[in-house]
C-alpha cells in the first residue's frame, strides 16, 4: 500500500491531465492507495478553489473514491458522516474535526458552527467558551 498525495487524488478525480490520471490509476492498481484525511481536506480545497467544483460534485467524487476497492481512506468509516455534514452546510474541515473528535465535547467561538454542528452531530456536545 502507498499513501497518495493530493495531486494524485486530484488527477484521478478531474482527469485534467489524461497521462497523469492513467499513471495514477496504474500506481494504485499496483500498490493500492491510502488517502489520509489531510489529503482529503486539501483535495476538497483544490477542487473547490481551483477547479470550481460545487459541494455535490465534491461529495460525489469522494463517495466514488471511498467505494474504490484499491483505495483505503484514513477515516473511511466516518466519511459518510463527514460528507453528510458537508452537504448540510458545514465547512469540510469542520466536518472532519467533528466527525473524528476523540472526546465527547467540542469547543468553538464560531457561532455558525455551533448551530450547524449541533444539528449534524447531535451526540457531540458543542460549547462556546
Amino acid at each position: 500500500m502507498i499513501a497518495l498525495d493530493t495531486n494524485i487524488v486530484v488527477r484521478l478525480i478531474t482527469e485534467d491531465d489524461p497521462d497523469a490520471a492513467e499513471r495514477a490509476r496504474a500506481l494504485i492498481l499496483e500498490w493500492s492507495g491510502f488517502v489520509q484525511s489531510t489529503v482529503l481536506l486539501e483535495t476538497e480545497w483544490v477542487l473547490r478553489a481551483v477547479y470550481g467544483f460545487k459541494r455535490p460534485q465534491i461529495t460525489r467524487a469522494f463517495r466514488i473514491l471511498s467505494e474504490t476497492d484499491a483505495i483505503e481512506l484514513e477515516d473511511g468509516a466516518r466519511l459518510s458522516a463527514i460528507l453528510d455534514a458537508y452537504e448540510g452546510g458545514l465547512d469540510f474541515g469542520d466536518a472532519i474535526h467533528l466527525a473524528t473528535c476523540p472526546v465527547a465535547s467540542f469547543a468553538t467561538f464560531d457561532r455558525a458552527l455551533l448551530t450547524k454542528a449541533r444539528h449534524a452531530f447531535p451526540d457531540l456536545t458543542i460549547v462556546s467558551p
